[in-house]
């Protein structure tokens, strides 16, 4: 699974890589992981894609519930805020 979202045409997208935090995060396809979904889904908010919105948000959760990371509520405003201007 990892192979297929990791590089499509041969090339990471965001979307792919959007997609592939999700699985390790829910554990599909691949062993939970929630260090590798918030490293991807940072990789994506860093991109400036359309999916990168998605990403923002829910790093801002993470940040904001203390899912995965240490609680940061300055980070989850930053995150929330990137989101809210894409």
């Amino acid at each position: 699974l990892r192979h297929l979202l990791e590089r499509p045409r041969g090339r990471h997208t965001p979307f792919a890589q959007y997609n592939l935090g999700g699985c390790y995060h829910r554990g599909t396809g691949v062993d939970r992981d929630q260090a590798e979904a918030v490293r991807l889904w940072r990789l994506v908010a860093n991109q400036g894609d359309a999916i990168a919105a998605i990403a923002q948000y829910n790093l801002g959760v993470c940040y904001e519930t203390a899912g995965w990371v240490h609680r940061d509520l300055a980070e989850a405003v930053r995150f929330y805020r990137l989101a809210a201007d894409q």
